[in-house]
């Protein structure tokens, strides 16, 4: 078995964190000037992103007992947000949560509900909306497994959904603007 070396995550060399770093308090300023600041929960949410992997804000010393080799791991944010590493930890652990405890070895269909990019903004700020359109979405599939399980199969199917509604920062992601392509007829 060949062993890997640990290396630390360095998230401060990413463009991302530079952006955030360099113009947060700029940005801050911005949005309280302009009278409509941005809620508490964001400005936690690019702090602890700023704070992750930092070894100054945190850090667990890791002592192998075999050999007594240590290593200084910093503290991750945990956020599902900003922070891919974290989100993409949180994504890794859910799945196999739900793989080894909650599903089990059945069959499964994975379905995506998306919304247009203005809707996102709605879905993001509105939990009564966003439940009521996940409800809608997963009446008209479960409806459709049903109607399949009956016409190909003769048997009466039982449907179950797990739902995971993406962070705010991915439900308003958009793709960059383009420039309109030109008319053809």
């Amino acid at each position: 078995m060949t062993l890997v070396a640990y290396q630390r995550r360095q998230p401060e060399r990413s463009v991302l964190f530079q952006i955030i770093h360099s113009h947060l308090r700029t940005f801050q300023a911005m949005t309280e000037e302009s009278g409509r600041p941005l809620p508490r929960y964001v400005w936690q949410e690019f702090e602890r992103f700023i704070a992750c992997g930092d070894l100054a804000r945190g850090f667990a010393r890791v002592i192998c007992p075999a050999c007594r080799y240590d290593r200084l791991v910093a503290f991750s944010c945990k956020t599902r947000s900003w922070c891919c590493a974290c989100l993409g930890r949180f994504m890794n652990e859910t799945a196999a949560y739900l793989v080894d405890h909650v599903i089990g070895p059945i069959p499964v269909r994975h379905w995506i509900c998306t919304v247009p990019p203005p809707l996102r903004y709605l879905l993001a700020h509105d939990v009564d909306l966003c439940n009521e359109v996940l409800a809608a979405f997963n009446g008209a599939v479960f409806r459709w497994l049903r109607h399949q399980a009956k016409e190909e199969l003769g048997l009466s199917s039982v449907s179950a959904c797990c739902a995971s509604v993406p962070s705010l920062a991915a439900l308003t992601r958009t793709p960059p603007p383009t420039s309109p392509s030109p008319h053809r007829a």
